[in-house]
């Protein structure tokens, strides 16, 4: 094999400047490429950020909506059962299965019989259906 010395001169330059250049693109190449994939990932945290927080303010809004929305319906509710009369509890009472929503146990209760004007409040339907109707809300 021949010696680097035995080799022309044009050859040697041409040899040296191009592995000077290619290693100098190469270097450029990598230096480019992590610094383009650093700004990509900067670019995308900010946006994800973004998201993130307009999300956030989505859903309070809706929070607060709603919370305004139940608000209304209650004061509904109490203008209604006041129109209804005056409410009496009885010495008699209702039987109700509870059920702990924690443990799943359950157990029998028995509570004060409610009245409205001589109608019994627990177990009517009439008042949920009624004030269904005034709020145009669901239980």
């Amino acid at each position: 094999m021949k010696r680097i010395k035995d080799l022309k001169i044009g050859f040697r330059l041409n040899f040296f400047l191009g592995l000077t250049i290619a290693v100098l693109l190469t270097a450029l190449g990598f230096y480019i490429v992590n610094k383009e994939k650093n700004k990509i990932l900067e670019d995308t945290d900010i946006r994800m950020t973004e998201q993130v927080q307009d999300l956030s303010e989505l859903i309070e809004n809706q929070i607060s909506l709603n919370q305004n929305k139940v608000n209304s319906d209650i004061k509904v509710a109490h203008h209604y059962f006041y129109t209804l009369g005056d409410l009496t509890e009885t010495t008699e009472t209702v039987n109700y299965l509870a059920i702990n929503q924690s443990s799943n146990s359950s157990s029998s209760v028995k509570v004060p019989k409610w009245e409205i004007n001589g109608i019994q409040v627990q177990k009517n339907t009439e008042i949920v259906y009624k004030l269904q109707e005034l709020t145009n809300s669901t239980a």
